[in-house]
């Protein structure tokens, strides 16, 4: 997920409200030890931003490589 999860790995820590902006995916197949349908939905995260309804942040921004 390239530089957009480096950097949520980076700023945000486990119970940060978080704000994603995105496409969502759907897959659909059956179990093959059960024979059961399975489903998931998935965000393809386009940008993920720190809530500021529940408190303040600190911006830096990343140097270009």
């Amino acid at each position: 997920f390239g530089k957009t999860a480096e950097y949520v790995a980076e700023s945000v820590l486990k119970g940060t409200r978080v704000s994603v902006t995105g496409k969502l995916s759907q897959s659909s197949w059956e179990d093959k030890d059960t024979g059961k349908n399975r489903s998931k939905v998935e965000i393809i995260a386009d940008d993920v931003a720190i809530s500021l309804k529940w408190g303040t942040a600190l911006f830096s921004k990343a140097e270009r490589s």
